[in-house]
Protein backbone atom coordinates (compact mmCIF):
# COMPACT_ATOMS: atom_id res chain seq x y z
CA UNK A 1 0.00 0.00 0.00
CA UNK A 2 1.46 3.55 -0.82
CA UNK A 3 0.58 6.27 1.47
CA UNK A 4 -1.00 9.46 -0.27
CA UNK A 5 0.15 12.99 1.31
CA UNK A 6 -3.09 15.81 0.18
CA UNK A 7 -2.79 19.61 0.78
CA UNK A 8 -5.70 21.31 2.11
CA UNK A 9 -7.52 23.08 0.03
CA UNK A 10 -6.85 27.32 0.31
CA UNK A 11 -10.52 28.34 0.91
CA UNK A 12 -10.92 26.57 4.55
CA UNK A 13 -9.90 28.57 7.27
CA UNK A 14 -10.10 28.80 10.87
CA UNK A 15 -10.15 31.40 14.04
CA UNK A 16 -6.11 32.20 15.78
CA UNK A 17 -4.60 31.67 12.89
CA UNK A 18 -4.95 28.19 12.72
CA UNK A 19 -5.64 26.10 9.43
CA UNK A 20 -6.46 22.87 8.10
CA UNK A 21 -3.75 23.51 5.39
CA UNK A 22 -0.92 23.63 8.40
CA UNK A 23 -1.29 20.12 8.95
CA UNK A 24 0.19 16.98 7.43
CA UNK A 25 -3.16 14.68 6.16
CA UNK A 26 -2.45 10.83 5.04
CA UNK A 27 -4.94 8.77 3.32
CA UNK A 28 -4.67 5.08 2.82
CA UNK A 29 -6.82 2.05 1.76
CA UNK A 30 -8.77 0.29 4.19
CA UNK A 31 -9.08 -3.48 3.93
CA UNK A 32 -11.94 -5.48 2.98
CA UNK A 33 -12.06 -6.71 6.63
CA UNK A 34 -12.06 -3.22 8.14
CA UNK A 35 -14.77 -2.18 5.52
CA UNK A 36 -13.21 -1.17 2.28
CA UNK A 37 -13.16 2.62 1.28
CA UNK A 38 -10.26 4.89 2.57
CA UNK A 39 -9.26 6.13 6.02
CA UNK A 40 -7.42 9.64 6.46
CA UNK A 41 -5.64 11.01 9.80
CA UNK A 42 -3.34 13.59 10.89
CA UNK A 43 -0.70 12.20 12.51
CA UNK A 44 0.05 15.66 14.60
CA UNK A 45 -3.37 15.89 15.93
CA UNK A 46 -4.02 12.81 17.99
CA UNK A 47 -7.17 10.88 17.45
CA UNK A 48 -7.86 12.61 14.47
CA UNK A 49 -9.05 10.27 11.96
CA UNK A 50 -11.88 10.34 8.91
CA UNK A 51 -13.01 7.65 6.40
CA UNK A 52 -14.81 7.96 2.99
CA UNK A 53 -15.53 5.18 0.09
CA UNK A 54 -13.41 7.49 -1.67
CA UNK A 55 -9.79 9.18 -1.46
CA UNK A 56 -12.18 12.42 -1.81
CA UNK A 57 -14.63 11.48 0.40
CA UNK A 58 -12.70 10.56 3.22
CA UNK A 59 -9.88 14.05 2.44
CA UNK A 60 -12.77 15.82 2.92
CA UNK A 61 -14.30 14.23 6.07
CA UNK A 62 -10.41 14.85 7.78
CA UNK A 63 -10.54 18.19 6.95
CA UNK A 64 -13.82 18.56 8.43
CA UNK A 65 -12.81 16.43 11.58
CA UNK A 66 -9.43 18.65 11.62
CA UNK A 67 -11.40 21.67 11.93
CA UNK A 68 -13.70 19.93 14.60
CA UNK A 69 -10.55 18.94 16.38
CA UNK A 70 -8.90 22.52 16.71
CA UNK A 71 -12.42 23.99 17.86
CA UNK A 72 -12.46 21.52 20.40
CA UNK A 73 -9.03 22.61 21.45
CA UNK A 74 -9.48 25.88 21.40
CA UNK A 75 -11.94 25.43 24.50
CA UNK A 76 -9.44 23.52 26.35
CA UNK A 77 -7.36 25.88 27.41
CA UNK A 78 -5.20 23.76 29.63
CA UNK A 79 -3.96 22.08 25.99
CA UNK A 80 -2.07 23.44 23.27
CA UNK A 81 -2.68 23.20 19.59
CA UNK A 82 0.27 21.66 17.77
CA UNK A 83 2.09 23.75 14.94
CA UNK A 84 2.74 22.13 11.98
CA UNK A 85 5.84 20.11 11.23
CA UNK A 86 8.59 20.87 8.76
CA UNK A 87 8.50 18.55 6.05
Amino acid sequence: MRMRFFEAPSRTRLPRQADVRDYRVYVEPLIERLGGGFVAYAPELRGCIADGETPQEALAAIYDAIECWLEEDAVDLTSQIPVKQSA
